[in-house]
């Protein structure tokens, strides 16, 4: 019994130094939470400043998008690249881009038409200089300027050169077209001296928009290619990926994820190479043909005339289904026979079937049909109309129940919504053809 209450004699003496020490310890986490608090502080004044940014950008390309939307852009950068470390940063960070999913920023796609990207390899001067004489509809939407494949080995560095001089004499220029630069794989003697290349020309504001990178295969590329940037360039360089292998195709998800990637391009070429596709896995029965192959003559690794590149349907819809599902833009491969039309015409009309929203290019001589094909039709406008109209004129009246009906379809809002961007798009395209 003696025992019991020394025992607790003690622990009552031991009391006050306990309590100081828990006393101690919570002003110590409270000072660090205050820290951690000011350091996020310091990151979201980061992305509110890096937004403003943005959103001049997107006025000063008429883009036009949610008031939300720059901010998601830079909130999601911080998610990625801050790598929050502690509980309470986490949860904050966590939460402003939880608000923002919810508020369906994720999948807002930039308001320019990508219909036509054109490839023009850099050190074919003609091609440079001629590109001020496409107009109109014969306008790409984005040029794609090509330091990879569409260049010699011995020309690698004269195609830089022509680079820098074509928008140094561009400067002020009205172009309006996207402009792409591709630079060459990461693995490569040449990818140093075009990073270096690429970053003095994004220094001018009005030179081109962003980084083509080719071969990427997943996440970790994408993140070597940002840190490489970073250390020429303070601000961060957006990037399209070239989706050209079996490991890209696996990796669809993760690139398209990633907040530097603001497109997918599908390497049809390359990527029927790299697994192997024969012709009779490409074509499939033409109509009128007892034939299972396409002909010779528009045959071509990636790109046949009047088939639904039956080898190639896995790796394309994967592409699409990953830009959807992150908001980015997706563009078909190129046709590689310019001068078969029918076959063009067909892939084109494939590929906005499939969800597209455009097709690269080899020749200005397919610009004109790939912009009309991939732009709104008369009878999609049309339809269009009609079912905003119809929308208007039911949620008018009295008894209003939620759906519409026209020619005895039901119409919910989601085909209003899918009725209208066709309508914001027509007018968008139609005032770039004009200008």
């Amino acid at each position: 019994m003696v025992d019991v209450n020394r025992k607790e004699e003690k622990r009552e003496k031991g009391s006050p130094e306990r309590e100081r020490s828990k006393d101690l310890l919570r002003r110590k986490a409270r000072v660090a939470v205050v820290q951690r608090s000011k350091k996020l502080s310091a990151r979201l004044s980061s992305v509110i400043l890096s937004a403003r940014q943005i959103s001049s950008q997107f006025h000063r390309r008429n883009i036009t998008c949610s008031p939300m939307l720059p901010l998601s852009i830079c909130a999601r950068s911080l998610r990625c690249s801050a790598r929050p470390s502690n509980r309470v940063e986490r949860l904050t960070v966590r939460s402003l881009n939880t608000h923002l999913k919810n508020d369906g920023l994720h999948v807002d796609i930039p308001s320019l038409p990508f219909r036509s990207v054109l490839y023009v390899p850099a050190s074919n001067t003609r091609a440079l200089n001629k590109l001020s004489s496409l107009t109109g509809r014969s306008k790409p939407d984005a040029v794609m300027f090509d330091l990879e494949d569409g260049v010699g080995p011995d020309n690698k560095g004269q195609a830089r050169e022509n680079l820098v001089n074509f928008f140094e004499q561009s400067e002020g220029s009205t172009d309006s077209f996207f402009k792409l630069v591709r630079i060459n794989r990461m693995d490569t003697p040449w990818f140093e001296a075009d990073a270096i290349t690429a970053c003095r020309l994004l220094k001018n504001e009005n030179s081109f928009d962003a980084v083509v990178l080719p071969k990427i295969e997943g996440w970790d590329d994408l993140e070597f290619a940002t840190a490489h940037f970073q250390t020429h360039l303070a601000s961060n360089v957006p990037f399209w990926a070239m989706m050209e292998t079996p490991k890209a195709i696996l990796s669809a998800a993760a690139i398209a994820s990633h907040p530097r990637v603001h497109g997918l391009i599908l390497g049809t070429n390359d990527l029927g190479k790299e697994i192997q596709l024969r012709p009779s896995t490409l074509a499939s029965k033409a109509e009128g043909s007892d034939s299972l192959s396409a002909p010779k003559s528009t045959f071509s690794i990636g790109s046949t005339s009047a088939t639904v590149r039956e080898g190639l349907v896995t790796s394309l819809q994967t592409t699409i289904l990953a830009a959807r599902a992150y908001g980015k833009i997706v563009i078909d491969g190129v046709y590689n026979n310019f001068h078969d039309a029918t076959g063009f015409h067909y892939e084109c009309t494939q590929g906005k079937e499939w969800g597209m929203d455009g097709k690269t290019l080899i020749h200005p001589n397919q610009v004109s049909v790939t912009n009309q094909i991939f732009a709104p039709s008369d009878e999609e406008v049309d339809h269009a109309t009609r079912v905003v109209e119809c929308w208007n004129e039911a949620v008018d009246r009295e008894n209003f129940s939620g759906v519409a009906v026209l020619d005895g379809a039901l119409i919910e809002l989601l085909h209003v919504k899918a009725a209208r961007k066709i309508l914001d798009s027509a007018q968008r395209i139609k005032s770039i053809e004009t200008s």
